[in-house]
């Protein structure tokens, strides 16, 4: 039930008792782009309260999918127990073995479940609980049905109880939430406040079955070595402590857990579109940046490139150099003189010596032509990567640069894929190695 004083509140029920879940959601961090709620900050908080006296709890946002997941399944089995229940009344035709007592240190049980738990004990307990219940039975009506099933376990013979079994189930835990300290909640004698709470859901109470108790008190909390909190229970103030418990019907519960869902829902709708818009603005400045980076690695690598072929061309074609410096002028004079060279060149072609080459300069960047087997490729950042294996089987990377690659044309481009994809060999006829990459400026075939 909404009220004006409490805002925040997404969930609210009232009856002798309050039971409420606040919201109290934070957004995330700036740099944190596309998570929308701060996981430290945002929470709900759950209280109970009774006989003016509150209880209180936080809920981790974080929690929640867990939490909506444990109830759908312990609702669909409450169902399934229900539908089972009626059919045990047609099968036992006794309430004895189908009602359950509400409240007190029998709640949940049947007659029948007491009597095979207690043994000689169990008449005392029943006829306690049908005195206590008779006495009350004009202010709560629905006393009479517990009456009813005590009379008819009184009735059951000795030989159908030797052979009943117990219908108790285990309570199922929705959510526990540990000893937890608020060091920002502290009295002047030093004490911090502190909470525990849990949520169950108890299968033998089919019409409240969710039971909610929450704990509050006040303690010394000390902080280890390790940075942990460490609540010293034991020293509390027990005048401090509140224990409060609610129960919950199926239903309102799915309604709680609704509601909790659609404030998420809401929120993250509220806050999410500008989040997206920081994180497109942030991620288009990184690639800018990226793409910055490359491109002047790229200017740089072709300039490199150049001058190495440059100064590979003249290395082939200089001449060679002489100790005395009039043989070099000698030299330099020969181009006056044509037919000496063509001379040579004619007593060299009909000894069929050739001409020695001039070393290529390897000291700096080596020129590489040579052919491969490619392995694999992957097109990274407008380049193609191609992992390949020279003839003596080393692993290099071939390098198809961006300005190079995008202007080969759309066949060369496609021969080199199938290369890959089918373990070819291709050859690359000018590339330069640099930390065990090929960088390829030539043609490739």
């Amino acid at each position: 039930m909404a009220d004006s004083r409490y805002p925040r509140e997404v969930f609210g029920l009232v009856r002798q008792k309050t039971f409420s879940i606040e919201a109290a959601f934070s957004k995330a961090k700036d740099d944190i782009f596309l998570k929308v709620f701060d996981g430290h900050f945002s929470r709900f908080i759950f209280a109970v309260v009774a006989e003016g006296k509150g209880a209180t709890g936080n809920f981790p946002v974080s929690e929640f999918s867990g939490l909506k997941r444990r109830s759908e399944y312990a609702y669909k089995k409450q169902l399934s127990l229900m539908n089972d229940g009626e059919k045990g009344k047609k099968e036992h035709n006794s309430a004895a073995y189908t009602v359950r007592f509400r409240a007190g240190k029998l709640k949940g049980k049947t007659p029948v479940d007491v009597i095979l738990e207690n043994g000689k004990e169990a008449k005392e307990i029943l006829n306690e609980q049908y005195k206590f219940l008779k006495q009350n039975v004009k202010k709560y009506p629905a006393n009479q049905e517990i009456m009813d099933a005590i009379s008819e376990a009184a009735k059951i013979p000795k030989e159908d109880l030797e052979n009943a079994e117990s219908t108790q189930i285990e309570p199922f835990t929705l959510f526990k939430m540990p000893i937890r300290p608020l060091q920002r909640r502290k009295r002047p004698d030093g004490l911090a406040f502190v909470y525990e709470y849990s949520v169950e859901w108890d299968f033998n109470m089919p019409e409240t079955p969710v039971h909610v108790h929450m704990r509050n008190f006040y303690a010394p909390v000390v902080k280890t070595e390790k940075g942990l909190l460490n609540v010293q229970a034991k020293k509390m103030d027990k005048s401090s402590e509140v224990n409060n418990t609610f129960d919950i019907t199926a239903d309102e519960w799915m309604e709680a857990i609704d509601s909790m869902e659609m404030a998420i829902t809401s929120f993250h709708q509220m806050n999410f579109p500008e989040m997206f818009k920081k994180a497109e603005d942030a991620s288009r400045n990184v690639r800018a940046s990226v793409s910055q980076k490359e491109r002047t690695e790229e200017r740089s690598e072709s300039r490199e490139v150049q001058r190495t072929a440059k100064e590979s061309t003249e290395n082939k074609t200089a001449p060679k150099a002489t100790a005395n410096p009039s043989v070099n002028k000698t030299v330099q004079s020969d181009k006056a003189e044509p037919a000496r060279a063509n001379q040579a060149k004619k007593t060299s072609e009909q000894t069929g010596e050739k001409e020695p080459k001039a070393q290529e300069n390897v000291q700096k960047v080596k020129v590489i032509c040579e052919s491969f087997r490619a392995s694999s490729y992957k097109e990274d950042k407008n380049c193609l990567i191609v992992t390949a294996f020279t003839e003596d089987n080393r692993e290099v990377k071939v390098r198809f640069g961006q300005n190079y690659y995008n202007n080969l044309d759309p066949i060369t481009q496609t021969s080199i894929r199938n290369a890959v994809m089918n373990g070819k060999k291709f050859t690359i006829r000018g590339a330069y190695a640099k930390n065990n990459t090929m960088f390829c400026f030539g043609g490739v075939a």
